[in-house]
């Protein structure tokens, strides 16, 4: 990818979840949830130096900082600055006292090599333009040994976003969808950049879950929050009709009151630097 697409990109995604940094995980769980499982999969001990990346609004940047207790130290980063100021607000309420938020690019971070003893990073691998420039940064600021986990979606999870996104395309243009290999539902595709990266003993394990959204208000309040919002945000009131009765129909229960259903399943996956 060419730099000035890429940089255009990355502007895109900052100013998307400024406007969502509000919101984001307020409803449905689904980050928080995976955000602990990612923590406590790295084998986080006291005193651990933990770096979290695309780092949101703590989901995981909270747990590692409980775990690696008041010796340790954990950075999360995130190239949204609405993000970052929600998770200083975050750690600030919460009085966590060994935990920093800073606004960097996850392809050319601003740590020296080996700073790091883990690195984590939930669903934000598929966002970067340059995935493999950015494991390699990642595996660059880790010290030899140290674990990376990562949190993507399976092909389950994959479908469930692009079944939204086609649903929002019938009432408004959207961009187009990330190829295949940029995803990283492919656990065969994402032990190949990991290697590549310069990581070894990749283990990747499928985590379930199910969002439950008890009614149509919950799930446009968990589509806000999301990177769909701009695009439902934008919809007169005919089109949101149409939008939410064609969603209903794929992911709703019966009878009456609907509970919407999605499968999110997520691969967890945990490697080494050499």
């Amino acid at each position: 990818m060419k730099a000035a697409e890429s940089d255009r990109l990355k502007d895109r995604y900052a100013r998307l979840f400024d406007r969502t940094s509000k919101s984001h995980d307020l409803v449905g769980g689904l980050f928080g949830h995976f955000g602990s499982l990612l923590a406590e999969s790295v084998g986080l001990r006291p005193g651990d130096r933990v770096l979290d990346l695309a780092a949101g609004t703590g989901a995981s940047l909270v747990p590692a900082a409980r775990l690696v207790g008041t010796k340790g130290h954990v950075v999360g980063v995130d190239l949204a600055p609405g993000m970052v100021s929600e998770l200083d607000r975050i750690i600030e309420r919460a009085g966590i006292e060994n935990a920093v938020a800073l606004v960097a690019d996850a392809e050319e971070l601003p740590f020296g090599d080996g700073t790091f003893d883990a690195v984590l990073c939930g669903f934000g691998l598929f966002f970067f333009p340059d995935p493999d420039r950015g494991l390699k940064e990642a595996c660059r600021i880790l010290r030899p040994g140290g674990a990376i986990a990562l949190s993507t979606f399976t092909r389950d999870g994959s479908a469930t976003m692009d079944r939204i996104w086609q649903r929002i395309g019938e009432c408004l243009p959207v961009p187009p969808s990330a190829p295949d290999e940029l995803r990283f539902h492919d656990p065969t595709r994402l032990s190949q950049a990991l290697e590549s990266a310069g990581f070894v003993s990749t283990r990747i394990e499928v985590s379930p879950f199910e969002l439950l959204l008890p009614g149509i208000d919950a799930w446009l309040g968990w589509l806000r929050s999301m990177e769909f919002g701009d695009y439902v945000d934008r919809m007169d009131a005919e089109q949101l009709e149409r939008f939410t009765s064609t969603t209903v129909a794929d992911f709703a229960d019966r009878p009456l009151p609907h509970v919407m259903r999605l499968r999110m399943d997520a691969l967890m996956t945990r490697a080494h630097r050499r």
